[in-house]
């Protein structure tokens, strides 16, 4: 063990080199402490943060941490790993979708958060400092929520400095998924992590509200090949990597213009076009009330799951303005299928 190493401090918890310290984080009195687990390695290197469940209904990414952090040997280890495995736990045990109930705000539109705001202000801003205090990359793992079927895929904050936005984009291609899209949001996580000039991803893996073990496996794998790519660890693993990544300059909604029963003609990942029909929406005895109709060509990245639609809500996000960047060539062909089982097993 090198003896110039250093303790890693987290919220007045110590983790000294080559231990790995786990507890609760208190943050408001009205909603329940956040579990993290931080891990101290052997050897100098990078820091990496990753937060889950801040969307208390978003299933993967929770257990996919607790899977990671009960396999990571801190002997083997380089650097730092801060994870914050369930930061909305009232919504979580309640069963709501995206918001804290102690204020009813969603955590990821109240960015940076405020010290003296409402509990979701609270905890932005808790999570905002931390992304402050030196880490070298930041992780923020997602799913569909309740009502919300998507393909995997992630974002990057484009608010960031050249440089910034670079690497985050440079880290992410590791990942085996094919499907990157630029955010201006201001008040997201990622965008948080932007202002404090840390590279950063938004990951979207699963939904519907229900836990699906391919979803877990493939963000245990995404952990691995980031910390892989960084240097502070590495299971062991070969995986394959794709041929090519498409990136997207953005995602706009289709909105409903009447309310009822929600019907989608497609599924997340298919193309569709300018003018084509993508659902339908009828009323209770089955009368179409509107056919609704892609205003422009994109990839479905995710959609309403839920049969329940009101006037003014998005029934699905499209991707667009999509470029394709080649990463890595197999033999011949390029390598562009899904196999989770085959990333981490």
């Amino acid at each position: 063990m090198d003896n110039n190493l250093q303790d890693i401090e987290f919220c007045g918890f110590v983790a000294k080199p080559g231990t790995k310290v786990q507890g609760y984080i208190s943050i408001t009195d009205d909603t329940p402490d956040i579990p993290f687990t931080l891990i101290n390695g052997t050897k100098p290197g990078k820091r990496i943060l990753i937060t889950a469940g801040i969307h208390g209904n978003e299933y993967p990414g929770i257990l996919a941490t607790a899977q990671l952090v009960r396999r990571i040997d801190p002997l083997k280890m380089s650097g730092s790993l801060a994870i914050l495995h369930l930061v909305n736990g009232g919504a979580f045990m309640e069963r709501r979708a995206a918001i804290v109930p102690a204020d009813g705000k969603n955590i990821n539109r109240v960015y940076p958060g405020k010290e003296d705001g409402t509990a979701a202000e609270k905890i932005a801003w808790f999570i905002t400092r931390e992304m402050g205090r030196g880490y070298d990359f930041y992780m923020d793992l997602h799913s569909g929520d309740l009502h919300e079927d998507l393909i995997p895929h992630f974002y990057y904050s484009v608010l960031a400095k050249p440089e910034v936005i670079e690497k985050s984009r440079e880290a992410a291609k590791n990942l085996y998924i094919h499907m990157m899209v630029q955010s201006q949001s201001p008040n997201g996580s990622i965008a948080a992590a932007a202002q404090n000039d840390l590279p950063g991803i938004l990951i979207e893996r699963g939904g519907n509200c229900i836990w699906n073990e391919n979803d877990e496996i493939g963000y245990l794998a995404d952990m691995y090949r980031i910390m892989k790519y960084f240097g502070i660890y590495d299971d062991g693993k070969e995986r394959c990597n794709l041929g090519h990544i498409h990136d997207f300059g953005t995602s706009r909604p289709i909105i409903a213009k009447e309310s009822g029963l929600w019907k989608p003609l497609v599924k997340p990942g298919d193309i569709v076009k300018k003018g084509q029909i993508v659902g339908t929406i009828t009323d209770v005895f089955g009368n179409v009330r509107e056919e609704v109709i892609a205003v422009e060509e994109g990839t479905d990245l995710y959609q309403l799951s839920a049969l329940s639609v009101r006037k003014g809500d998005p029934v699905m996000f499209c991707a667009v303005e999509q470029s394709c960047l080649l990463l890595h060539k197999s033999g011949d062909s390029e390598v562009t299928h899904h196999d989770h089982h085959e990333l981490i097993e």
